[in-house]
């Protein structure tokens, strides 16, 4: 067992600064502001190994160089990306007529190479290498000759392009198993598999500038036999995973050499809260549940974001009251199997369940009224029903132990009775991962058994002042972003507050998560330096000088200077809304001697 006497230090998050972009340039002139793409996911993106900022405008994608220490971003991007349309004649989904607007972006590593995604709305999926970008953008003096030169020297044609029939929504990325994921409106998730050297790699110098992967053979999981010509990767080929009766916003790998460096796993999660666990390199029938029936039985709390965190981030605490932030007493008991932890909302520091926001008197001479006239989210709005007011959870107050911690063995995991399930044990030669699951409203934490296993309940609501309430049906937590060195996960809600998540376990080996902070702080909306508009994109990237370090052949350098002084890496956090103002973060944890990970 490990020694759990020096604790984990918590995660710090310090306001960086507030930047309102554009407020002196009018929408209609021909440098005016980029165009926004309403009710998608995440538009935003850091890079993990550059100091590139990505923006998902419309159609297009723009590169920024955030300036150290304060994350500003210039007005115009260094690099616009306009990626290759693999199908020209799809049908938008949320808009018909314009059937290219990006859906989401995200960046990940595939193999030794950091790779920028998007998906459309008619099914288009493009993914750059993150590489070529930085040199366009190191040469690019923004003279649109260049521009135009770069873009053909260092980008040329994406490395991937494909289009999945369908409005595309989810995107997973799993590094070592060199395979790219995407789910889509027709209740499918295709894996691309990129064909492997003999030694099983796939890197950057095993291709030729003539070389693409546009060639696809596709395959269907329920035809006998094609699992085998799957694991073979002699060749690119497409897996198309059905089994979804909806759509499917998120879907995620495990990335994770302990528990699945082979790509076995996929967790996806559909808008009925239904939640398939799919082992990829066999013929089983997915494992199915579903989420919001575990302990309520309204529908209308729809699945949004599925996370697949690697066990070892998990970081070993005291006991179950520290690992969550509460005292036994303030723990619900919802079923015998899963306890409710919503009572941290009330102790989580500088952070108010109220924004009080600006007097609507105040809003029309508020600097953010220009940009926000021009993209009203309320001009593309769809009719959607009024927001269910949840009653709180069914269940029993645990009782105060002595050590303060609670005895796990006496729970009943067998006899389950709480509102009936759909859920089959999954079997798989893995080790389980746990899953994160974001509801519209609510946090969910299934164990490595696949059970619900603690629920945050209204994750980040607040009560909104009546100029706001009419954008309240973008209340759901659509955005994510995980970090397995800081052992954190961020859960937003498109109306723009994001809850920091530290990933904890106690001695027993019992995994759970404590809301540190949620943003912006209480203190900045006070302040008014809230925007009162819906979020565009979260994005959580190093602070300049602290990226992934690598050399010319993509190979890992060794340690970085400051690791001796700082310990671990400082974080940015960039929250980016729908008048462009941008609020910047910086996010860590302090050192303070060792610290003990979950271990097996």
């Amino acid at each position: 067992m490990a020694d759990i006497s020096k604790q984990p230090t918590p995660i710090y998050a310090e306001e960086l600064g507030v930047q309102l972009r554009f407020r002196h340039r009018e929408p209609e002139a021909e440098d005016g502001v980029p165009p926004i793409a309403l009710w998608r996911n995440n538009l935003t993106a850091l890079s993990q190994h550059y100091n590139l900022y990505f923006i998902a405008y419309s159609e297009d994608i723009y590169v920024y160089k955030p300036s150290f220490p304060f994350q500003i971003l210039p007005d115009d991007p260094k690099l616009i990306i306009q990626p290759t349309l693999a199908k020209n004649d799809g049908i938008g989904y949320i808009n018909p007529d314009m059937p290219h607007l990006i859906n989401q972006i995200a960046v990940a590593n595939l193999g030794n190479e950091e790779i920028l995604v998007c998906v459309r709305d008619d099914g288009n999926a493009a993914a750059y290498y993150t590489r070529p970008i930085q040199l366009a953008v190191e040469e690019n003096n923004r003279s649109e000759e260049q521009l135009q030169m770069l873009d053909t020297k260092y980008l040329g044609k994406p490395f991937f392009s494909v289009c999945v029939n369908s409005s595309a929504w989810g995107i997973s990325v799993h590094t070592e198993a060199r395979m790219i994921a995407i789910s889509c409106n027709d209740s499918t998730i295709s894996v691309f598999a990129f064909a492997l050297g003999k030694n099983g790699s796939f890197e950057w110098s095993h291709r030729s500038e003539h070389e693409d992967f546009y060639g696809f053979m596709t395959l269907d999981s329920s035809t006998p036999g094609v699992r085998g010509l799957f694991m073979e990767r002699s060749k690119p080929l497409r897996m198309i995973l059905r089994g979804h009766k909806t759509n499917i916003p998120s879907i995620s790998f495990c990335n994770s050499l302990y528990h699945d460096p082979k790509g076995t796993f996929l967790a996806s999660l559909d808008i009925d809260s239904n939640l398939f666990l799919w082992n990829i390199w066999s013929q089983t029938t997915p494992s199915t549940i579903n989420v919001v029936h575990c302990y309520y039985s309204n529908d209308d709390n729809p699945g949004w974001t599925v996370i697949c965190p690697d066990i070892l981030s998990f970081r070993k605490v005291k006991n179950f009251s520290k690992a969550v932030g509460l005292e036994a007493t303030q723990v619900k008991k919802v079923t015998d199997t899963l306890l409710d932890v919503s009572g941290r909302r009330f102790q989580i520091p500088n952070s108010s369940s109220r924004f009080a926001g600006y007097d609507i008197t105040e809003i029309a001479s508020n600097s953010l009224t220009s940009a926000s006239e021009f993209i009203n989210p309320l001009s593309f709005m769809i009719d959607m029903p009024d927001s269910p007011d949840f009653p709180d959870s069914p269940g029993i107050v645990l009782e105060q132990k002595e050590e303060d911690d609670f005895d796990f063995s006496r729970w009943d995991f067998q006899n389950h009775q709480g509102p009936s399930t759909s859920f089959h044990p999954v079997d798989m030669p893995i080790s389980n991962p746990p899953i994160f699951c974001s509801l519209k409203f609510d946090l969910i934490l299934m164990d490595q058994n696949h059970r619900p296993h603690i629920v945050f309940r209204r994750l980040v609501k607040q009560d909104l002042p009546s100029n706001l309430q009419n954008i309240t049906q973008m209340d759901r937590l659509n955005m994510s972003a995980y970090i397995p060195e800081l052992g954190l996960v961020a859960i937003a809600t498109q109306l723009g507050r994001v809850a920091l998540l530290s990933l904890t376990a106690t001695p027993q080996g019992q995994l759970a998560f404590k809301v540190e902070h949620i943003l912006p702080f209480d203190s900045q909306e006070k302040a008014k330096k809230r925007p009162e508009v819906a979020l565009l994109g979260l994005a959580v990237g190093p602070i300049q000088g602290r990226g992934v370090g690598r050399n010319e052949d993509g190979v890992l350098d060794g340690e970085e200077a400051w690791r001796k002084i700082e310990g671990e890496r400082r974080y940015r956090l960039l929250l980016t809304y729908y008048d462009h103002s941008v609020l910047s973060y910086e996010i860590g944890r302090k050192k303070q001697g060792k610290i003990d990970i979950f271990l097996f």
